[in-house]
């Protein structure tokens, strides 16, 4: 499954993704696709664990520089 930052920034705003009181089913390999790491840091303080800021922002980072699109490229 594949999902966009814009994609989870409208359901946020719906309000259907909720801290501790959702599941969800990804079949397949995930992708997040078009984020940025500030986005992701946010993203993941909100709805993620809990975790050290340090290791939010590295983690950010590299999730934000592998999330461009690729059509050519086969994994």
């Amino acid at each position: 499954m594949g999902i966009t930052q814009a994609a989870l920034e409208r359901l946020s705003s719906l309000g259907l993704l909720k801290k501790n009181d959702m599941a969800v089913l990804d079949v397949g390999s995930s992708n997040l696709y078009s984020a940025f790491s500030d986005w992701v840091g946010k993203f993941l303080e909100e709805y993620g664990p809990y975790l050290d800021a340090a290791d939010v922002g590295a983690f950010a980072q590299r999730l934000a520089k592998v999330s461009g699109h690729d059509p050519t490229r086969v994994a």
